[in-house]
C-alpha cells in the first residue's frame, strides 16, 4: 500500500507530444477516435473537422469521442482544435474498413484561438483590438508564490511589480504603465471572477486559471473611473464535463536571508570608538578599566546581531487538494488549501487557510446559473520588524546598529540593555524586540459572486450577477516590560478591528450576430451598482501589573487611552456599453464607454464619462500575405480613450470636523472644530491614452512578437494644495496639474521542438518615461512628508515640471577634504581634513539647503523585464526565470546610521577604509565625535539595478505505465530554488525594496526593510 501511495503522487508531462495509435481496419466508410489531453483525460467539446471535397464538422462528446460514418474512399484532412490547445492536423487515407485515430492535444502558448477575458465578456486573442497580456496557470505554478500579484513580476510588459517587504504576507507595489497620480491611488483594479476587489493578498494562487492584464484605454474604458491604472482580471479554475478528477499540489522547503550586510566586528568597532574619543581629546573608551570596556585586543568577533535575529532554513509550505468534474448539465470545482511561511526573522510568520467552490449549471436550454465562492483566513505576525519607533526602523535596523561588544543576555538571563555612549541611537536589544513584541493581524474574508444568464434567442443573452465581499481584520499588539518600549510604560497593549463589506449587482445584455458571412457584430450594454461600508476602531492601554494577559485584558491597564473609531460609506453607479465589429475577419473596430457616478465627488462633479475607440487590421489575413512563409500572422492596432481615477478616500469634497477638548472652570469639555475645508467642485482625474501596437507571428507562429507604444496624459490631478494660513487650514484637495507617461513594451514568445526536446521562452521588456507637465502654476516644490528624514529634516522628494515623479533631492557629495586643501577659502570653512565636501552649486561660497540642493537620484527604472525559459526532454522539465530592473536609484537611509562614524552605533565594514591621516580616502569620511553626516546628499543614494535568478526548478513526470498501475492519471515531482542569485551593486540587503509601499511619491526608499529570502523547496503534483 505504501509503495502504491508513493507512486500515485506524481504527474506526467503537461506538454506531451502527439500520440497516435496504429490504425486498424474493420469495415469501409468510418473514422473515429478519442481525443485526450497530456494527462490522458478525455477532452469534450473539441472541434473536429474532416475535409476532402466537402467539409464535415462535429464536437467530441463528454468521453472525448468523435465518429464520422459513411465516408467514401478518399484522402482526408483531419483538423482538431480547442481553445487553450494547439491545433492538430492529420492526413487520413481511407480505402476500406474502419480507421481509429486517437489524438492527444498539447497545451498551447499564446494560441491565437485562446479566449482572453476582457471587461464583461471574452474575445479570441486574434480578434483583440486593445493591449492585453495573459499569464496562464502554467506560468503561475512554475514559481511557487504567496500572492498573485507576485506572479506578474517580470512576466508582463508594462507591469512593474516591486516587493515592498520580504516579510511573510508582505505587500507589493504594482504600476501598470507608470505612475499617473500624486495624491490619488495608482494601484490597478483587480477583478476576481467578475467581482472588483482592491487587493489579491488573500487569494490562493493555486486556484487561478488565468490572469489577463488590460493596459490601454480601449480595454480599460469599460471599467471607467477605476480603469485608469490598468485592470487585472483573475479567472479561477472551473470544472469540466467528464469523470471526477482529484488532484493534490504541494511543496515544502526552507528559506535563508539572501545576504547579510557586512558590519564591523567587536574588535573593529572598539577601535573605531577609541579613535573617535581620542580625536575629541577624551580617553579611550575601551581601555580595560571594566568588564564592559575591555581592551580591543582582547575582543574577537563579538555578537553578530544579524545571526541572532535571522532564522536559518525557515520552513515554507503549501498544500492544495481539489476535486473537479461534472456533466453537460452541471460542472464543479472545489478546493481547499493551506499556506504556511515562517519568516527569516525570528517570530515572524504568515498562515493562510482557503476554500473555493465554483459551480456552473445549465438549468434549462435558455437558462444558466453559477456560483463562485471563496473564503480564507490568514494570520500574520510581523513582530514589528519594520516599524519606526524606539528601535528606529524596528528589529532590522536595531540589528544593524547595536554594538557587537554587547552580549545578548546578562548573567542573570535578562536582556542586556545599554543607553550609554556607544548606543547613541538608543535602540533596544534586537532580541528583546524579537521576543517581547507581539504584533498579530488576523483577517477573515468571504468573497462570493453568483449569476443567472438568460438566452432569449440565438445571439441575444441577458446576464445578472449579485455578489458580496466581506473582510474583517483584527490586530493585536503588546510590548512587554522586558523591552524598552514597554518598560517605560509597564507594558503597552493595543487592539483594533477593521471591517469592510461590499456588495455588487451587475446587469448586462449581450448581442452577437454574423451578417452575410462577412459582417460580425458583438455588443454589450449594462448597468452596475456597487457599494462599500467600512467600520474601524482602536483601543490602547498601558501600565499593567504584569505581562500575563498581554493584549487580552485592556481594562487592567492603569492608563487607558481614549479609543478611536470610524465609519464610512461609498457607492458607485454605472452605465456601460461596448460594440465590437469585424469586417471579413480583417478589419476590427471597438467602441466602448462608461458613465460613473461616485459618492466621493461633490454634487457639482459627481458623474464622469469615459469613452474609447480602437481599430485593428489583421494584415495576416490579406491575400498578398499568403504567398510568403516567414510571417505567419500580423496585426496592427490603434486605440485612444479616456480613463478615470476616484481613489481619493471618502468624503474628501466636504468639510470635516475634528474632535477637541478644552478646560473651563476646571472642567474638561469635548468640542468639535472644523478639521478641513471642503471643495464641492472636486472632479475626476482623467487620463487620455493613445496606444499603437503590432502583433506578429513567425514560422507558423512558433515565434510571436507583440510591441506597443503608448502615451498617457493625466489631467486634473487630485492634489493637496497649500492655501493661505489666514484661512485657518494648511491645505485643500484640488484638481491641479498633469502627468505624462510614455513608453515602449515588448513581449516575445517562442516554442521550438526537436525530437523529444522542446523549448518554450517568454521575454518581456518595458520602458516608461514619466514627466510632470503642470503643477498649479508652480515650477517645483519639495514633498514626501511620509518619508521625511529624522522627523524635522527636509523633505527628500522633488516635484518639478519637466521631470519625473520620484526624484530624490539633496546636496551633492563631492569627495573628502584632504590635508593640504585650502579649506578656509572653501564653501565649508569650518570643515577639517577627512570631512565630506559638498558641491557649491550656486557658486556663492556658502553651503546651505537653499541654493545647494539638486536632483540626486531617480527611483524610476530606465527599463525592467524578465526572461522565462522552460525546457522539456522526455519526462523531464527545467524552468529558468530571470527578472530584473535597470537604471533606478535607491535612497538608502540606513547609510546615515552605517556611516555615522561617531562610535554611537555599529557601522558598515566599509568604514575600515575611512579617512585617516595615513589613509586619504576620498569616499568615506573620518571618524569623529560629531559623526559623518546626516545631511541628505548623494552619499546615501545608490544604484538599485539588479538581475535576479528568480526561479530555477527541475521536475520529472512519471510515465503512463507506472501511473496506470497506481491508478493515477498524472504525477510530477520537482525541486525549485527561488532568488538563488542576484547581480547588483546595491549595498543593502536587497535591491528590490520599497520602504513606503504604495506611496505615490516616496518610492525606492530603504530603511530597515525586511529582506527577501532565498528558498529551496521540494514539491509534488498528482491527479487520479
Amino acid at each position: 500500500m505504501l509503495a502504491w501511495l508513493l507512486i500515485s503522487m506524481f504527474q506526467p508531462l503537461s506538454a506531451a507530444v502527439l500520440s497516435l495509435d496504429q490504425p486498424t481496419k474493420v469495415r469501409l466508410g468510418q473514422l473515429k477516435g478519442t481525443v485526450t489531453d497530456a494527462k490522458g483525460l478525455p477532452l469534450p467539446g473539441v472541434t473536429v473537422k474532416l475535409q476532402s471535397t466537402e467539409l464535415k464538422t462535429q464536437l467530441t462528446d463528454d468521453k472525448g469521442l468523435y465518429i464520422f460514418k459513411d465516408l467514401p474512399a478518399s484522402n482526408y484532412t483531419l483538423t482538431l482544435s480547442l481553445i487553450g490547445y494547439a491545433t492538430q492536423t492529420r492526413t487520413i487515407s481511407l480505402s476500406d474498413g474502419e480507421i481509429i485515430q486517437n489524438i492527444t492535444l498539447v497545451e498551447s502558448i499564446n494560441s491565437l484561438n485562446d479566449v482572453v477575458v476582457i471587461g464583461y465578456g471574452t474575445q479570441r486573442q486574434s480578434d483583440l483590438t486593445g493591449s492585453i497580456s495573459r499569464v496562464s496557470s502554467k506560468e503561475i505554478n512554475s514559481t511557487p508564490i504567496v500572492s498573485l500579484d507576485r506572479a506578474l513580476q517580470g512576466r508582463v510588459s508594462g507591469v512593474n511589480v516591486t516587493t515592498n517587504s520580504g516579510r511573510p504576507g508582505g505587500s507589493t507595489t504594482i504600476r501598470i504603465r507608470g505612475t499617473g497620480s500624486v495624491n490619488a491611488g495608482n494601484n490597478p483594479l483587480y477583478v476576481v471572477d467578475g467581482f472588483p476587489v482592491t487587493d489579491l493578498n488573500s487569494i490562493n494562487p493555486s486556484d487561478i486559471e488565468t490572469i489577463d492584464i488590460l493596459k490601454d484605454a480601449s480595454s480599460t474604458a469599460i471599467y471607467g473611473s477605476r480603469g485608469n491604472n490598468g485592470v487585472v482580471i483573475v479567472t479561477t479554475r472551473k470544472g469540466k464535463a467528464g469523470k471526477s478528477i482529484i488532484s493534490y499540489d504541494g511543496y515544502y522547503g526552507g528559506q535563508d536571508v539572501i545576504r547579510k550586510v557586512p558590519l564591523l566586528n567587536a574588535r573593529q568597532y572598539a577601535d573605531l570608538v577609541n579613535e573617535v574619543q581620542v580625536s575629541a581629546g577624551n580617553p579611550a573608551y575601551f581601555n580595560g578599566s571594566t568588564a564592559d570596556r575591555p581592551l580591543p585586543t582582547s575582543l574577537t568577533e563579538g555578537t553578530n546581531w544579524q545571526d541572532e535575529i535571522f532564522k536559518s532554513n525557515a520552513p515554507i509550505q503549501n498544500h492544495q487538494l481539489s476535486v473537479s468534474g461534472g456533466s453537460d448539465q452541471v460542472k464543479y470545482a472545489i478546493s481547499a488549501g493551506y499556506y504556511g511561511q515562517d519568516g527569516i526573522v525570528k517570530r515572524s510568520d504568515f498562515n493562510r487557510y482557503s476554500f473555493r467552490a465554483n459551480v456552473d449549471g445549465n438549468i434549462k436550454s435558455w437558462l444558466k446559473a453559477g456560483l463562485n465562492l471563496y473564503s480564507s483566513f490568514s494570520n500574520s505576525n510581523s513582530a514589528r520588524t519594520e516599524v519606526d519607533g524606539s528601535a528606529g526602523g524596528g528589529v532590522i535596523s536595531a540589528a544593524l546598529s547595536y554594538s557587537p561588544t554587547f552580549p545578548v543576555y546578562n548573567p542573570d538571563g535578562t536582556y542586556y540593555v545599554s543607553l550609554g555612549t556607544i548606543n547613541g541611537l538608543s535602540v533596544d536589544n534586537p532580541m528583546a524586540l524579537v521576543n517581547e513584541l507581539t504584533d498579530i493581524d488576523r483577517t477573515t474574508r468571504v468573497l462570493g459572486n453568483s449569476f443567472l444568464e438568460f438566452t432569449f434567442s440565438k445571439g441575444l443573452t441577458f446576464k445578472t450577477t449579485f455578489g458580496g465581499d466581506i473582510s474583517s481584520s483584527k490586530s493585536n499588539y503588546y510590548a512587554t516590560r522586558l523591552a524598552q518600549v514597554g518598560a517605560s510604560s509597564n507594558g503597552i497593549a493595543s487592539i483594533g478591528n477593521n471591517q469592510i463589506v461590499s456588495w455588487l449587482n451587475e446587469n448586462t445584455l449581450n448581442y452577437s450576430k454574423t451578417f452575410a458571412s462577412i459582417h460580425s457584430l458583438n455588443a454589450v450594454a449594462g448597468f452596475t451598482n456597487q457599494a462599500w461600508e467600512r467600520e474601524s476602531f482602536t483601543a490602547n492601554a498601558s501600565g499593567f501589573n504584569n505581562d500575563f494577559a498581554l493584549y487580552n485584558n485592556l481594562g487592567t491597564g492603569a492608563t487607558l487611552v481614549a479609543p478611536t473609531s470610524g465609519a464610512s460609506q461609498t457607492s458607485l453607479l454605472s452605465f456601460l456599453g461596448r460594440v465590437n465589429y469585424a469586417y471579413n475577419n480583417k478589419y476590427l473596430l471597438t467602441v466602448s464607454g462608461r458613465s460613473d457616478g461616485s459618492s466621493r465627488f461633490g454634487p457639482n462633479r459627481k458623474y464622469g464619462f469615459f469613452p474609447s475607440a480602437a481599430f485593428a487590421w489583421k494584415l495576416g489575413e490579406e491575400n498578398f500575405m499568403k504567398t510568403q512563409k516567414v510571417l505567419s500572422d500580423a496585426k496592427i492596432r490603434l486605440s485612444y480613450g479616456l480613463g478615470g481615477n476616484q481613489e481619493i478616500g471618502d468624503y474628501q469634497y466636504v468639510a470635516s470636523l475634528s474632535a477637541g477638548r478644552y478646560i473651563l472652570n476646571n472642567t474638561l469639555y469635548s468640542s468639535n472644530t472644523n478639521g478641513s475645508v471642503g471643495n464641492e467642485d472636486l472632479r475626476w482625474e482623467k487620463s487620455a491614452q493613445f496606444d499603437m501596437g503590432v502583433d506578429l507571428g513567425f514560422f507558423s507562429n512558433k515565434v510571436r512578437l507583440t510591441a506597443d507604444f503608448y502615451r498617457k496624459e493625466t489631467s486634473d490631478l487630485l492634489f493637496n494644495v497649500g492655501i493661505p494660513p489666514s484661512s485657518g487650514y494648511a491645505s485643500m484637495l484640488q484638481n491641479i496639474g498633469g502627468i505624462k507617461n510614455q513608453g515602449i513594451e515588448l513581449e516575445l514568445t517562442s516554442s521550438l521542438e526537436a525530437g523529444k526536446f522542446k523549448w518554450e521562452g517568454q521575454l518581456s521588456y518595458s520602458r516608461n518615461r514619466n514627466e510632470v507637465l503642470t503643477l498649479n502654476n508652480l515650477n517645483e516644490f519639495t514633498t514626501g512628508a511620509d518619508a521625511r528624514l529624522f522627523g524635522a529634516s527636509l523633505n527628500p522628494i522633488l516635484l518639478k515640471v519637466g521631470s519625473p515623479l520620484g526624484q530624490f533631492y539633496g546636496r551633492v557629495f563631492d569627495g573628502i577634504f584632504q590635508t593640504g586643501d585650502n579649506i578656509a577659502a572653501s564653501a565649508q570653512p569650518t570643515a577639517k581634513p577627512g570631512d565630506i565636501r559638498y558641491r557649491d552649486l550656486n557658486g556663492d561660497n556658502v553651503i546651505n539647503d537653499t541654493g545647494d540642493r539638486q536632483v540626486i537620484g531617480n527611483s524610476n527604472p530606465k527599463f525592467f523585464g524578465g526572461f522565462n525559459n522552460t525546457f522539456t526532454w522526455n519526462n523531464f522539465d527545467l524552468n529558468i526565470f530571470f527578472q530584473g530592473s535597470y537604471g533606478n536609484d535607491i535612497l538608502n537611509i540606513s547609510r546615515f546610521d552605517l556611516f555615522s562614524l561617531n562610535g554611537g552605533n555599529n557601522n558598515s565594514a566599509e568604514v575600515l577604509n575611512r579617512w585617516t591621516p595615513t589613509n586619504h580616502s576620498n569616499t568615506i569620511p573620518r571618524a569623529n565625535l560629531t559623526g559623518g553626516s546626516r545631511i541628505l546628499s548623494s552619499f546615501v543614494v545608490e544604484d538599485g539595478s539588479y538581475l535576479r535568478l528568480k526561479n530555477l526548478s527541475l521536475g520529472y513526470r512519471f510515465p503512463g505505465k507506472i501511473l496506470k498501475k497506481a491508478g493515477a492519471n498524472s504525477a510530477r515531482i520537482y525541486i525549485a530554488a527561488q532568488n538563488l542569485a542576484t547581480i547588483t551593486n546595491y549595498s543593502g540587503f536587497d535591491p528590490e525594496v520599497n520602504r513606503f509601499g504604495n506611496s505615490t511619491i516616496s518610492q525606492g526608499i530603504d530603511y530597515g526593510v525586511y529582506p527577501s529570502a532565498k528558498t529551496l523547496l521540494f514539491g509534488l503534483n498528482f491527479t487520479f
